[in-house]
């Protein structure tokens, strides 16, 4: 069975940022100011990246699932994904 997706709206800020897995590498990350980023982490050359694709709410999760799949194909090409 999959896990859902945590629901975005009750996510609150903490005294140091965190992140919570979406799952395939896409995370939300959210700031002690209460913003919260689209954060995508790949590997590329045994080195460990991430790059931001959005920002929630202007970004949904099936916007921010497009942006992930942009940068798997970039990663594939032996390319870093910079959006």
């Amino acid at each position: 069975m999959k896990k859902a997706a945590p629901k975005l709206d009750e996510l609150k800020s903490w005294h140091k940022p965190y992140r919570v897995a979406v799952g395939g590498g896409l995370a939300i990350e959210v700031t002690p100011g209460g913003a919260k980023f689209w954060l995508y982490c790949y590997r590329l050359a045994g080195r460990l990246y991430g790059v931001t694709v959005g920002s929630y709410p202007n970004m949904s999760l099936v916007e921010a699932r497009l942006r992930q799949k942009a940068c798997r194909i970039m990663i594939t090409e032996g390319r870093f994904p910079r959006l």
